[in-house]
């Protein structure tokens, strides 16, 4: 493969369920790495579980780089010092770090995410004072970490946006904001999952102890991240829609899950998109792990809460099962391009993946906090050397895409539809009016990262989500 030039692959294809699971491979972070078991990386297996390439690092979740490296955590993570002491990009097979980004002031909690600009987004621990620094705090406690979530720029070695939870407390209930009058140990919150929704330009977290998934607005500024205004929504950095436990904002409703872990988003152009997902380690109904995902109710300034004072949500999918639970911590739930959804039982030890009808396809084992599945052709697969580039999907309105070598081309149009292209920001990086049936989009001059392309065709909006890199 030619990495001098612009290789676009189209991420999130259907795939054939084989006997033992989607085609693809899923790199599996050791859960010793994570707790300082000593020596433990992370491995890339195939469907079958065989290892392909190893990885000298791991942490609490590791992802693969576009260039087939890896971005891992280095620390114990123990809870005396809150976190890791850096991230690390790494070859595989190799010991040395490419690329360091080491904790300064505070330290690097439990999660990551690798953006699609090439950013490394993080949750980040601070230690203050919660009698001078939250409004109306009445407690006794005179210290507490707080939560903060960072975006990395790893060249320019700077933090680039910026949102801290202290920031967003009320002492009183209030559903966009955390009461802190809740708050009874020196962890009130602890983030352990942060991902990324480049669609619409959000964070989607997980609270270990308020049992709730979180959703907050990245399209703000840092300084409008600070307030209440601002932003796409509105909103600044306050929360957009929060679920799993409404009496933490007085609406009345329990724990729907204790330790809830792994909160995410379904990803633009994967069956479910836009809704939001979290790992509950013990279900308060059926007394078993259990993985959710829920749809809520969005609009222009964020999403509806109900007359009865709870965001409004709707339960799309979920799935547990006697013989997979996880330890009490930890769990993970990734949805697949072909409608299945990948599952990480960590107390099991066990990565189950299930079809929409709940049917299980594939059970491999692995000790780790969070496994990620990647599709044959995702960028990092193709630099291992394991996958192909040669990419073309059908859309939903019958759209044929081709992306390669500079360029993104669609077939099977009808003159008249509408073709555009949005960035991670939702910035229309390109449009225009089919006169074809064919029409190129030349991408050669674009930076690395993930696009939307949506395609409005006989009344029938599609769209697929690209990764581009060079």
């Amino acid at each position: 493969m030619n990495h001098a030039s612009l290789t676009a692959l189209l991420l999130l294809a259907t795939s054939q369920v084989f006997a033992e699971g989607t085609p693809g491979f899923i790199l599996i972070p050791a859960q010793g790495g994570m707790m300082g078991g000593g020596g433990a990386g992370s491995t890339l297996v195939d469907p079958k579980g065989t290892t392909v390439k190893s990885f000298s690092v791991a942490g609490y979740n590791s992802y693969l780089l576009p260039n087939g490296h890896i971005l891992g955590q280095t620390g114990n993570g123990s809870a005396a010092a809150m976190g890791y002491a850096s991230l690390v990009e790494q070859a595989a097979g190799s010991a040395t770090a490419i690329n360091t980004w080491t904790a300064s002031g505070g330290s690097f909690h439990h999660a990551h995410w690798l953006m699609p600009n090439g950013h490394w987004l993080g949750t980040y621990t601070v230690k203050i004072n919660p009698k001078t620094a939250l409004p109306g705090f009445t407690g006794s406690l005179n210290s507490i970490w707080d939560e903060w979530i960072q975006e990395w720029d790893p060249v320019a070695k700077k933090v680039v946006w910026e949102w801290k939870a202290s920031e967003h407390t009320s002492a009183t209930n209030h559903p966009r904001k955390f009461n802190n009058n809740l708050f009874k140990s020196n962890d009130p919150l602890h983030i352990n999952s942060v991902v990324y929704d480049s669609a619409r330009d959000l964070v989607v977290m997980s609270s270990h102890y308020l049992f709730e998934v979180l959703v907050i607005d990245h399209s703000t500024t840092t300084a409008e991240a600070k307030t209440s205004t601002g932003g796409k929504y509105g909103k600044g950095g306050d929360l957009l829609f929060r679920w799993g436990c409404s009496k933490n904002y007085g609406a009345g409703g329990a724990a729907v899950s204790d330790v809830v872990h792994g909160g995410g988003v379904i990803q633009a152009g994967l069956p479910g998109a836009g809704n939001f997902s979290l790992f509950g380690n013990s279900d308060n109904t059926v007394k078993q792990s259990r993985w959710y995902e829920v749809k809520g109710q969005e609009s222009d300034t964020g999403w509806v809460i109900g007359s009865n004072g709870e965001f409004v949500a709707t339960l799309a999918f979920d799935f547990y099962n006697s013989s997979y639970q996880s330890t009490g911590h930890y769990g993970y739930g990734q949805r697949l391009a072909n409608g299945n959804t990948l599952i990480t039982y960590s107390g099991s030890q066990k990565l189950v993946e299930v079809t929409p009808a709940k049917a299980v396809v594939n059970v491999l084992t692995g000790n780790t906090i969070r496994a990620f599945h990647y599709a044959p052709d995702h960028p990092a697969i193709v630099s291992l050397g394991l996958g192909s580039s040669s990419v073309q999907r059908i859309m939903s309105n019958g759209v044929g895409i081709q992306a390669s070598w500079g360029q993104i081309l669609a077939t099977g149009l009808v003159a008249g539809s509408r073709l555009r292209v949005l960035d991670a920001q939702g910035v229309i990086r390109y449009e225009t009016i089919a006169s074809a049936e064919r029409a190129s989009i030349p991408a050669g001059s674009w930076a690395n990262g993930a696009y939307v392309l949506q395609v409005l065709q006989n009344g029938k909006s599609s769209s697929q989500t690209i990764a581009l890199t060079r």
